[in-house]
């Protein structure tokens, strides 16, 4: 007589599975949301540091000023643009990026002086000047903000 044994099946119950599944699952939900906070923290400090980059270009062909501007006339402006940065040598006719000296595309939206389509225009001794480029007026506030999510920063360029 052949006698069977019955071995025991070892293994992970359903039971266990579905923990196993529901912890798996939390975990993926809190990296993709700390995920997510880090890629637009990258994006408004990348988005500032084109600014500053503006910023300096803008300085540097103010104080060149190629085309021989008066002290108190513009001598070259930042334009800053919903998802477009440039800068401009002399005054343009318009707001627009097109045939802009600098160019750069943020990340993040920019605000000068808490308006999203603003300038900022220097003399050729780099003073910032107050003009007018078409609809947009040139302030001399020298404040922003960036923001992308619930991303933000304000701080000032001086």
């Amino acid at each position: 007589m052949v006698r069977r044994t019955r071995r025991r099946q070892r293994g992970l119950s359903l039971v266990e599975l579905m923990v196993v599944l529901v912890i798996g699952l939390m975990l993926a939900m809190v990296g993709t949301a700390l995920n997510a906070a880090w890629v637009d923290q990258a994006a408004v400090r990348q988005s500032q540091a084109q600014l500053r980059q503006g910023m300096a270009e803008l300085k540097a062909q103010a104080l060149r000023n190629p085309q021989g501007q008066p002290m108190g006339e513009v001598a070259a402006v930042l334009l800053s643009l919903p998802g477009r940065l440039c800068v401009h040598i002399g005054r343009p006719a318009e707001a627009v990026c097109e045939g802009a000296r600098w160019q750069a595309g943020p990340q993040a939206a920019i605000q000068l002086a808490q308006q999203e389509r603003s300038c900022l225009a220097m003399d050729s001794s780099g003073r910032v000047i107050d003009s007018q480029i078409g609809a947009t007026a040139c302030g001399s506030a020298l404040n922003y903000r960036i923001q992308r999510n619930k991303e933000t920063l304000d701080d000032s360029l001086d």
